[in-house]
């Protein structure tokens, strides 16, 4: 029995100290596996990469290779190794060219149970940009266009290309380059000039609002796509909520919904990229212009012979006192959004229209206080006629007649005297 116990606690002696040695050699063998393997993916790539001066020579010419290493350690990507995306690499890679990233690895909607719910690369292959790209032009920007390569950094990151305040600018790299215009017959050039002079614009480069529209608010993200202008209200509507209600409860906006092509929406009355705001004198609502605007509708011949709307009301407009007042100059007299409203025009025929018969006491009072009820009973857009508007039309008529008659007598008066001084002249002469 004791013979036994000695036996069992040599074995002891001798086998927890070689299972302590196995454990160790095991232990140091992983750490120098995950060392080599950290390694590999990170300081053994920027053993070369981050040389400054690092190339190769292409068929379009001299590439730099040279990663710089503070822009890895400032990146979203900071955690992921070299090989992360750079996947098909090998630590001691010929000298072969490196085939593009493939950002979908990650950046992809998957359709597997714990795949990563991302959608950014199916948003990207349905746009303009995925279109072209899947057509063959090397024009259309990708994923590293927009976002970079190493130093790609939060959208949050006020250093990100993709930073609200950085947008505009990202996008302009091609949309302002003249060589890429010409190929791909863009007119983005003018669409940048006009945006960085408008109200959307001022407000991002001069006041630095991040609640301001750039071209993502309008265009989309990933999912860049010509705009219908059926859409346009909505798009607008994302930002400015109040007035798209308004809007889509006026005349305009039921017919928008009808499927009405003509219905003016947002941009034909603010503009698209070139908006001003509405105290700028080149803006398209500016008191002076809102006439001209209306009017490139209302006294558009097409239009209101196909949908019965009368062409005279802008040539009465332009008639009336606060019409030639307007003209004149006169900024602060009537025009037609100051009787009709801006974004919730309803006919006069709706009794919360504000040229109801019941609201236009009030809609003139706003210029004029103390208009009774009679206000009302005349006509607004005078067009005198026999049959309408007779008492302006047959006194207008008298003016005309008379005024006419007394010009006409008073040039006659005035050739009887002349010619009457011409024979005094004559025989004075002759008596001499």
């Amino acid at each position: 029995m004791k013979e036994n116990f000695m036996n069992i606690n040599n074995i002891r002696k001798i086998f927890f100290p070689a299972l302590l040695l196995v454990l160790f050699f095991a232990v140091s063998s992983l750490s120098i596996l995950t060392a080599q393997k950290k390694k590999t993916d990170n300081t053994q790539c920027l053993s070369c990469h981050s040389a400054p001066g690092f190339t190769k020579t292409t068929p379009k010419g001299e590439k730099s290779l040279t990663v710089n290493e503070a822009d890895l350690k400032s990146s979203v990507h900071k955690k992921l190794k070299c090989t992360s995306c750079h996947s098909n690499m090998q630590p001691e890679h010929p000298g072969k060219p490196a085939p593009e990233v493939n950002c979908t690895q990650c950046h992809f909607k998957g359709n597997k149970a714990g795949a990563p719910d991302i959608t950014q690369y199916n948003e990207y292959k349905d746009s303009v940009h995925g279109k072209g790209l899947k057509k063959g032009s090397k024009d259309v920007p990708t994923c590293k266009d927009c976002h970079g390569t190493h130093n790609i950094k939060s959208p949050k990151d006020p250093k990100s290309t993709v930073y609200h305040l950085n947008i505009p600018d990202t996008c302009a790299k091609c949309h302002e380059d003249k060589k890429l215009i010409k190929a791909n017959n863009m007119a983005s050039k003018e669409w940048v000039e006009q945006y960085k002079h408008s109200v959307h614009g001022i407000a991002l480069t001069e006041k630095g609002l991040v609640v301001t529209a750039v071209c993502t608010n309008c265009h989309g993200v990933h999912t860049v796509k010509p705009i219908t202008k059926a859409d346009i209200p909505e798009v607008c509507g994302k930002c400015h909520e109040g007035v798209y209600e308004k809007y889509m409860a006026s005349f305009h906006g039921q017919a928008l919904k009808k499927g009405i092509a003509e219905t003016p929406v947002c941009t034909d009355c603010h503009g698209e990229h070139n908006i001003q705001a509405h105290t700028e004198k080149g803006s398209k609502v500016f008191s002076k212009n809102i006439p001209a605007t209306c009017s490139r509708c209302h006294a558009d011949i097409a239009i209101v012979n196909k949908y019965g709307l009368d062409a005279k009301k802008f040539a009465s407009y332009e008639d009336s006192f606060h019409g030639i007042a307007l003209k004149y100059g006169d900024v602060t007299v009537a025009n037609c959004a100051s009787c009709h409203g801006y974004h919730d025009i309803l006919p006069s025929s709706d009794p919360r229209s504000s040229i109801s018969k019941n609201n236009i006491p009030k809609t003139c009072g706003k210029c004029h206080p103390g208009v009774t009820e009679n206000i009302a009973k005349g006509s607004v857009h005078v067009q005198p006629s026999p049959k309408h508007d007779k008492g302006v039309f047959y006194v207008r008529l008298f003016y005309i007649v008379f005024i006419s008659t007394l010009i006409t007598l008073f040039v006659l008066y005035i050739i009887l005297d002349l010619i009457g001084r011409i024979r005094r002249k004559s025989r004075k002469n002759k008596g001499k």
